[in-house]
């Protein structure tokens, strides 16, 4: 985030401009978003962004833990744990830019199979790449 601030001094009625740039993550992008399961299959086709890949996690044959990380680490809603299978959603900070996770546990050494989609593809790349 870029920006400037503009403010005078007390004993100066000139303004001034103070620019600033402002590094920030993802995750501090992201809000959860409560949803339900019926809700995020109905908002599936419409997010057509996608990117799909693997991950590796020490909670990634507990469906239960890997849950509470998304939540925890990535400000993701659990919508749903089904069997194996993580649905999550979140939103990007003012706006109605909503990001759907799924997730498939249980491969081989703690895989997690990924599947990450939003409208645009940006916010689905960025999220992806910090999971």
């Amino acid at each position: 985030v870029q920006g400037q601030l503009s403010y005078a001094d007390a004993g100066s009625a000139e303004p001034h401009l103070l620019p600033f740039k402002l590094a920030l993550t993802t995750q501090q992008l992201l809000r959860p978003h409560s949803i339900t399961t019926q809700q995020f299959g109905q908002l599936w086709p419409a997010h057509s962004a996608e990117w799909k890949g693997q991950a590796y996690s020490s909670c990634g044959s507990n469906p239960q833990a890997f849950m509470s990380l998304l939540e925890r680490s990535f400000a993701l809603h659990p919508v749903e744990i089904i069997g194996v299978e993580c649905i999550a959603c979140g939103k990007l900070v003012g706006s109605d830019q909503m990001v759907l996770v799924h997730g498939k546990l249980g491969l081989m050494a703690g895989g997690v199979a990924l599947l990450v989609l939003a409208l645009a593809l940006a916010l689905a790349l960025a999220l992806a790449l910090a999971l």
